[in-house]
């Protein structure tokens, strides 16, 4: 089962599960890119003539600077920031880079749909 990790806080960032932080540090990136989802309704000649919508699926990616021994979450899990409301959603990639006297950079990306509960 997947672990539920939630951001708090503005740009200041801490997350963890069930009053145990994990990491500690400031977000410095947020990108969003959202794309529906849908199927093409076809006349008897192929041509579009309208379209289903059904679902909307988010592409999100954060990036934190924490101090090195910040452990971040692990991919599967979910993600959510309580400040911003961004749906980061399942957790599907995760960066990890070294820089500015040591300290780490985190880039965590996910993905999440309209329709999707996490459940």
């Amino acid at each position: 089962m997947a672990t539920t990790h939630v951001i708090k806080g503005g740009q200041k960032v801490q997350w963890g599960t069930e009053g145990v932080t994990s990491g500690l540090g400031i977000v410095t990136g947020v990108s969003e890119d959202a794309a529906i989802q849908f199927e093409k309704i076809e006349n008897n000649q192929g041509a579009v003539v309208g379209a289903v919508i059904y679902d909307t699926e988010t592409n999100t990616k954060i990036d934190i600077t924490t101090d090195p021994t910040a452990t971040p979450p692990k991919g599967g899990d979910m993600l959510s920031s309580v400040a911003t409301g961004l749906p980061i959603g399942i957790i599907t990639k995760i960066g990890k880079s070294r820089g500015n006297k040591q300290l780490t950079k985190h880039t965590i990306e996910g993905m999440s749909w309209a329709n999707f509960t996490g459940a």
